[in-house]
């Protein structure tokens, strides 16, 4: 569907009036009392932007009404806009999203432009999916009555965000040691967060997440709220994967925290010179290239082959043995039946002392992408040696046991199920809640923002 744009506020299919800088595509035709509200202006695709669209799909399927609110030209507004089979009122908002960087009245024009995309509800479950996007929520609160707040962890340093003074940025750039110091922002996040979970809205992906914040800042995310992301569904039918053909392959992009397990990979290479490695998905490769000239690997032993279509990626991962990742790609490869690893995240961009990574994906903590095994408790540090061995030793053991893990814990139908359960049970915010002052971007740091999104 064409999407409208005037200079005046436009009638939708109702008569209503709404603002003109909100995109209307499609519209639920209903009166609900409970309106669930989906929040996420990234314009990018990762991992939380395909959650976001899957998550549509879902309330689609059991035919639960929904707002979604995206970024206009977005992904998620792209997929949206051709999906054939959208129920719910999708709205694509243009200029600029970022909230915390706005001026006051660009702050309060924005929030208008998202009060007037929901409309009048009984009851609004307003959803979102990073911290930027919290913040705002939190802001919204004031302004829209009876709305809940559910927030999905899928960052472990969501309680970080903006939390490097300008300064740490420019150690940063020099010396590559990541500090937070900007404890206003901090603790601001934290206390968002903790509020949110009093009432019961956190929804965390993962066990090491919840356990490492509890560790950090002393919130604690029941069992009942941890839910592995909705992410696994049947292969479609076809030829599988070459048992030990001693090929591995990668599935992610290639940014700054993932880089350090693709050159721990490539150290394993060159110990291992009957394998291969493919990497499948875009990004600096400088680090990895000088890595392979650092440990003599021969460059054609390493493919990379770029994005690729979804509906391609199937052909290229049965081409391979072994599965190399983190996040949701550890279960897109385990839908495949090929054994599959779990790469370690170096938020600090370090990298590693020696190929490691972080084991098998069958016997991980529940809801584990890789994001904080280097600081979790557990025996989950593995060198990549060790782990191929035990691969090599039980072949279609390990390929087995870790798509049976990821279709019994990260089905699409039952944790999208857990997350409307959740979102629905999430209270009320409170006529006096969420109300600490959110500090402020001052002038430097909003004029840098502002050059560097250019």
């Amino acid at each position: 569907m064409s999407l409208r744009r005037s200079s005046k506020f436009a009638a939708n299919t109702n008569g209503n009036r709404v603002h003109p800088e909100i995109r209307r595509i499609t519209f639920y035709s209903g009166n609900p009392t409970r309106m669930i509200v989906l929040y996420n202006v990234n314009h990018y695709l990762g991992g939380g932007e395909t959650l976001f669209v899957r998550f549509c799909d879902y309330l689609d399927s059991i035919d639960e009404p929904y707002i979604a609110i995206c970024a206009e030209g977005s992904f998620i507004q792209q997929k949206l806009a051709a999906s054939p089979s959208v129920k719910g009122k999708v709205v694509a908002l243009s200029g600029d999203l970022d909230y915390f960087y706005l001026k006051k009245d660009a702050q309060a024009a924005l929030l208008a432009k998202v009060s007037a995309s929901i409309g009048a509800q009984n009851e609004v479950k307003f959803v979102t999916f990073c911290m930027r996007d919290l913040h705002l929520a939190r802001a919204l609160s004031h302004q829209v009555a009876n709305i809940s707040i559910s927030h999905l962890i899928l960052h472990v340093q969501d309680d970080l965000y903006l939390g490097q003074t300008l300064f740490d940025k420019a150690a940063y750039a020099l010396t590559k040691k990541r500090a937070f110091r900007n404890k206003a922002l901090i603790n601001f996040n934290r206390a968002l967060l903790k509020q949110i979970n009093d009432n019961n809205g956190l929804i965390c992906m993962a066990q090491v997440i919840a356990d490492h914040w509890e560790r950090t800042f002393g919130l604690h995310v029941p069992r009942n709220r941890i839910v592995p992301l909705p992410s696994f569904s049947e292969a479609e039918p076809g030829a599988g994967a070459e048992a030990n053909n001693k090929s591995i392959i990668w599935i992610g992009r290639i940014v700054d925290f993932k880089i350090p397990a693709v050159c721990a990979m490539v150290e394993f290479l060159s110990k291992r010179t009957d394998y291969t490695l493919t990497i499948v998905g875009s990004g600096a490769t400088a680090q990895i290239d000088e890595a392979v000239r650092k440990f003599g690997v021969d460059p054609a032993r390493i493919r990379f082959i770029g994005e690729l279509p979804y509906d391609k990626i199937r052909e290229e991962i049965v081409k391979h043995s072994i599965g190399y990742a983190m996040g949701t790609s550890l279960v897109e490869l385990a839908r495949y039946r090929i054994p599959v690893i779990v790469a370690l995240a170096s938020y600090d961009h370090a990298l590693f002392d020696k190929p490691i990574c972080g084991g098998l994906f069958f016997d991980k903590p529940l809801g584990c992408d890789g994001s904080e095994l280097m600081n979790s408790d557990g025996p989950d540090i593995a060198e990549l040696t060790d782990v191929i061995q035990a691969v090599e030793a039980d072949y279609l053991g390990v390929a087995a046991k870790c798509y049976e893990y990821a279709k019994t814990h990260y089905s699409v139908a039952e944790n999208f199920s857990r997350y409307v359960e959740i979102i629905k049970a999430t209270k009320k915010i409170s006529p006096n809640g969420f109300s600490e002052d959110q500090p402020k971007a001052n002038v430097l740091r909003r004029v840098l923002f502002n050059v560097a999104s250019q």
